[in-house]
């Protein structure tokens, strides 16, 4: 569980955090509770928002066949959430999302649209721990992604060129 540093005032306890730990929230059978077809319409109804979303329908423009791309996130967030592994489905977002121009700016819009979207179809405490668990997903894929430019582009970083000296500045 996580919890703040502060006490309260009346009964010495540590309030709650906002977002509860999503480990605490989901495990299999609360994600059985939650139920597959709340997880695919949240997909559905969210990624239906991104076509016609300002800037995060550009990146998702190269998306070929929508209804294989929610069904394949449906079943990520599933697992994701606590749902048992039925599928032997493999990802590898950070050269996709690299290509699309994934950038902090991009994932903040996204962690937007995608909470009000999860808030709005999913009961409490499931929708706010489904939310901590894409903040921390999209957290990860950020770093990722930026490691990943490093190595392919060493000269550039996500919207900004990096200034290398041409000489060795370690030798002085």
């Amino acid at each position: 569980m996580i919890r703040s540093d502060r006490q309260t005032e009346d009964t010495g306890a540590l309030p709650m955090a906002r977002n509860p730990d999503p480990d605490q929230v989901f495990h299999s059978q609360s994600v059985l509770q939650l139920g597959w077809e709340t997880i695919a319409a949240v997909v559905d109804n969210f990624y239906d928002q991104v076509t016609r979303h300002p800037t995060l329908k550009v990146p998702f423009s190269s998306v070929a066949d929508w209804p294989h791309h929610k069904d394949r996130l449906t079943y990520f967030w599933w697992v994701v959430l606590g749902g048992d592994k039925f599928r032997k489905e493999t990802y590898e977002p950070v050269p996709k999302h690299f290509k699309a121009g994934f950038s902090e700016k991009l994932l903040g819009d996204w962690l937007i649209l995608f909470e009000a979207t999860v808030k709005n179809i999913v009961p409490e405490p499931f929708a706010s721990a489904w939310v901590f668990r894409a903040q921390q997903v999209g957290a990860g894929l950020l770093i990722a992604n930026q490691s990943y430019a490093a190595r392919i582009a060493p000269d550039v970083t996500i919207g900004h060129p990096v200034v290398r000296s041409t000489k060795d500045e370690a030798s002085g």
